[in-house]
C-alpha cells in the first residue's frame, strides 16, 4: 500500500527506515493519532482491552485500547538486564546496556565486545564499527547464520 524506495531484497540503514516510517505516517495521516513526549504511567487490562494512563506536561489522563505491544530494543530505557558474571570487578574496561550506548566516541579507539545475537546487538556492534572502534568481537550463545533475501540476487528465500 506504500512501496518502499529500497531497492528490493536490499537491506536498508536505520536513518532510511525511519524517514520510510516517517513518511508513511504523514501519507495515511497516522501522525495525527500519534502523541510524543508521553510518559506511560500504568498499563492495565480493562473491558477486554487496555487502559493506558498517561502523562504530558504534567497532565495525567487515561486511553482505553483494543492492544498493547512492548517493543524494547537499543533505545529502551526500561529493564536493563545485565547477567551477573563471575569476577566482573576484575573486569577494568567499562560494561553498559545497548541503550546507554548513544555517543561514537565512547567506543573510539577500544576494544569492544557485543553479547547478544539480536536487532539491538547487531545495531551495536555495527555502530561500533563504524564510530572507530579499535576491534568489534559479538559473541552470541548460540551460532546466528545470516541469511541473503534472495539467493544469487535472484532467488527468494
Amino acid at each position: 500500500d506504500y512501496p518502499s524506495p529500497a531497492p528490493s531484497g536490499k537491506f536498508v540503514d536505520g536513518a532510511s527506515t525511519q524517514e520510510y516510517i516517517l513518511d508513511y505516517a504523514k501519507h495515511f495521516k497516522l501522525d495525527e493519532h500519534v502523541q510524543t513526549g508521553t510518559t506511560v504511567e500504568k498499563v492495565e487490562p480493562k473491558d477486554g482491552g487496555w487502559q493506558f494512563t498517561t502523562k504530558k506536561d504534567g497532565v495525567e489522563q487515561t486511553h482505553q485500547f483494543d492492544f498493547c505491544v512492548v517493543s524494547q530494543g537499543m533505545y529502551s530505557t526500561a529493564n536493563r538486564f545485565i547477567p551477573d558474571v563471575g569476577s566482573k570487578e576484575e573486569f577494568k574496561g567499562e560494561a553498559m546496556h545497548s541503550t546507554d550506548f548513544q555517543q561514537p566516541e565512547q567506543v573510539a579507539g577500544k576494544n569492544v565486545v557485543v553479547v547478544g545475537g539480536g536487532k539491538s546487538a547487531m545495531d551495536c556492534a555495527i555502530a561500533a564499527s563504524n564510530s572507530g572502534a579499535k576491534r568489534v568481537t559479538l559473541v552470541s550463545r548460540n551460532a546466528h547464520w545470516p541469511t541473503p533475501r534472495k539467493i544469487a540476487g535472484l532467488i527468494p528465500f
